[in-house]
């Protein structure tokens, strides 16, 4: 019998607390050749939340709650929880149940038929999105992958079941700036994919906003290429030569012409667009350097308030 602890980040997920528990019940009931374990990470939550896993765990002795000391961010909660894995394999997956339960069945059967170390969820629809956020992420995975030499597959999410020795890999991975999917994809191993629709959410709002969204994704591109920085070189480059050109040019028409007076409107045209990416280009370097500052501070990943596992009542004699 295969070994699968299940992942779960949770973050003010009270209202979908009692939902989540009856589509997972169901779940393990159609799977008999697996036994699963429930890993929860509170990362923060003030809804109560935390009150709500703990009696659920009073009636199931296969859940671990791991309490943290405040909001770290999904992919600290991610880390903690893989830390905390002890399974043959893992699987991540969100409370909000906008995938469908039955990708934990999928994903298992997968692993077990192709005999993979990695199971990927890639997801086939958006129309549950907004606008906006289906533009955002078309052009984030197609810049993303540009950038990266591994080159990860379009689409998909957190979601996805991981061998104990992809675990044991990942954990190697001690970087305090952490995109967990690219971290995930740099380890490599053999992997499939395994397509699935996504539903709207019935419960809570997503975390998620706009600047939220633009933040994570700066994140996975400064956290996993040095290519933007190197971009800068070329831009450099280009101008260098296009000046040295223009001074040519400019050299050559005062030997002829004699100096004339030039307008000033292009001069302020020069000073400002240059200026411009003079400034984007420091705030390039100062995301890189940012991030040595963090990594230099070595500070933990995050912290462990309180592990809470199943407590067996006594019996009175």
């Amino acid at each position: 019998m295969k070994n699968i602890d299940i992942i779960i980040p949770v973050y003010n997920e009270a209202s979908a607390v009692d939902r989540l528990r009856s589509a997972l019940e169901t779940v393990f009931e159609e799977m008999r050749g697996f036994s699963f374990n429930l890993i929860f990470v509170d990362d923060g939550s003030t809804d109560g939340t935390l009150l709500k896993l703990l009696e659920w765990q009073k009636q199931s002795p296969k859940i671990t709650i791991i309490e943290l000391t405040r909001n770290f961010g999904k992919e600290a909660a991610i880390t903690t929880g893989l830390s905390q894995s002890k399974g043959d394999a893992c699987i991540l997956f969100d409370a909000d149940l906008q995938d469908p339960v039955d990708l934990i069945k999928n994903l298992a059967n997968e692993w077990v038929a192709k005999e993979v170390d990695i199971v990927l969820a890639r997801r086939s629809n958006y129309d549950s999105d907004p606008y906006y956020r289906r533009v955002f992420r078309f052009l984030f995975y197609k810049f993303f992958n540009a950038l990266s030499r591994q080159n990860p597959p379009d689409n998909v999410g957190d979601t996805r079941l991981l061998s104990a020795r992809v675990v044991e890999a990942v954990m190697l991975l001690k970087e305090r700036n952490r995109y967990m999917k690219g971290l995930m994809n740099w380890v490599g191993f053999e992997h499939c994919i395994i397509d699935f629709t996504r539903e709207k959410r019935v419960d809570g709002v997503s975390k998620f906003n706009f600047w939220k969204l633009w933040n994570f994704a700066l994140e996975g591109i400064f956290s996993n290429s040095s290519l933007p920085a190197r971009i800068w070189l070329y831009i450099g480059c280009f101008f260098f030569l296009a000046g040295l050109l223009l001074s040519t040019v400019v050299f050559f028409d005062v030997l002829i012409n004699g100096v004339s007076v030039p307008g000033y409107a292009s001069l302020a045209i020069l000073i400002s667009v240059f200026g411009g990416i003079h400034l984007i280009a420091i705030g390039v370097l100062g995301e890189y350097i940012g991030r040595i500052f963090i990594e230099v501070q070595a500070r933990p990943i995050s912290l462990i308030k309180e592990i809470h596992v199943f407590k067996k009542k006594r019996k009175n004699l």
